[in-house]
């Protein structure tokens, strides 16, 4: 990921200074506008995921049950806790992000809060703590604003059509390597290991049949997708990235245990 983001920027500098009869410039320019693009990338990278999904920071007097939950399973899963955050939307979702499994942020709907039962939020939580552990979040946060960056741009600039179309001609590229990134398979297996520290394969499975056609939230971006526990966009999106497995599948794999 690191070398197709710097190779892209070498090529352009490279290109735009050889038309200007200067290679060598073009190469040094490169060099030092590409490390520092993905030093920005890098840093702002957790910061942009939780923008795009108008993420709020939690309140332990409001949300109790976030606070109560997380810290239980971070003790016992040795897991550093997380920043909280919540979104307010009927979707129920979640999702985690961050360069540094030691200071990841961990977000929820109000839809999941409201909907799921403890040990259904509880199974939630727990996959997506998993994913913290394991250093999963780390290469798929900064994914995002590094070859997600065209995506990122066609976010903000949503309000001139034109613009965000343009800068979105990209997507399938993105959501090609994005695929590569997070495989189906993949998400199975952490479905499987979140479980083990449950110990009630049941709940996740029940959770995620009641995230059938209300996963969808209404800031849902494509260039987050594959960072959020279903998919986030819905039907009528303008780029959707398959990088989940479906529910059913997910759902049918939990109940063989």
């Amino acid at each position: 990921m690191v070398a197709v983001f710097v190779a892209t920027i070498e090529l352009v500098s490279l290109i735009i200074f050889t038309i200007a009869g200067a290679p060598l410039i073009g190469v040094l320019a490169g060099t030092i506008v590409s490390g520092a693009a993905f030093a920005l990338a890098w840093s702002k990278s957790s910061d942009v995921v939780l923008d795009l999904s108008e993420a709020e920071a939690a309140d332990e007097k409001r949300h109790p049950r976030l606070f109560n939950t997380t810290a239980g399973l971070c003790a016992a899963m040795g897991v550093a806790p997380p920043t909280l955050y919540v979104v307010e939307d009927l979707a129920i979702n979640a999702l985690a992000t961050g360069v540094d499994p030691r200071n990841a942020s961990l977000l929820v709907t109000t839809g999941a809060l409201d909907q799921l039962t403890l040990i259904e939020f509880e199974s939630v939580l727990a996959l997506q703590l998993h994913r913290i552990r394991a250093g999963d979040i780390v290469p798929e946060t900064i994914a995002v604003t590094t070859v997600g960056a065209p995506l990122v741009l066609s976010e903000i600039t949503d309000r001139w059509a034109w613009l965000s179309r343009v800068l979105a001609l990209p997507a399938p590229l993105v959501s090609s390597f994005i695929t590569r990134l997070y495989s189906k398979r993949d998400e199975l297996d952490r479905d499987l290991a979140a479980v083990r520290y449950t110990r009630f394969p049941p709940a996740l499975a029940s959770a995620l049949e009641k995230m059938k056609g209300h996963s969808a939230l209404g800031a849902g971006a494509a260039v987050t997708a594959h960072l959020w526990i279903a998919s986030p966009l819905g039907p009528t999106a303008r780029s959707v990235p398959a990088v989940h497995a479906t529910l059913e599948e997910r759902v049918a794999v939990l109940q063989e245990l």
